[in-house]
């Protein structure tokens, strides 16, 4: 069973270890330092960005991040071991029905393919994908 709820300070370490694993799939990889991370933590903190933390059978699975004062921006993060399972939809439609925003990098197939997947639509040449209610 896939769920998600809103990310408290006991994930953080989670979730910096999950953006790590995602980086390192990255060209341009670069680590995210537990200094680093925690002023990213404390930014979103502060800015009010919701991050909610998505779960599968209980264990922490990946997370969601969603920039309110960024046009409902939103990404998602799942760790290796739980792709293709099918959580990443089914945690995006446990998402309150608002518009959303993804902006993703042209080179980036597999978030393309995903967000298409779950009903965003390509707006403009830059990729910026966007379901709405």
């Amino acid at each position: 069973m896939t769920t998600i709820k809103l990310a408290r300070d006991k994930d953080s370490e989670f979730v910096r270890q999950v953006r790590n694993e995602v980086a390192a799939q990255s060209i341009n990889y670069e680590y995210v330092s537990i200094h680093e991370h925690s002023v990213w933590w404390k930014k979103l903190k502060e800015r009010g960005i919701k991050l909610y933390v998505i779960r599968y059978d209980n264990q922490k699975a990946g997370y969601i991040r969603i920039n309110t004062h960024s046009r409902n921006e939103i990404s998602i993060a799942i760790i290796k071991k739980y792709r293709d399972r099918g959580i990443g939809r089914k945690a995006m439609s446990l998402l309150p029905p608002e518009k959303y925003i993804a902006e993703i990098k042209t080179n980036n197939k597999a978030s393309l393919h995903f967000f298409k997947n779950i009903g965003f639509n390509v707006i403009d040449k830059v990729y910026i994908l966007q379901k709405g209610k």
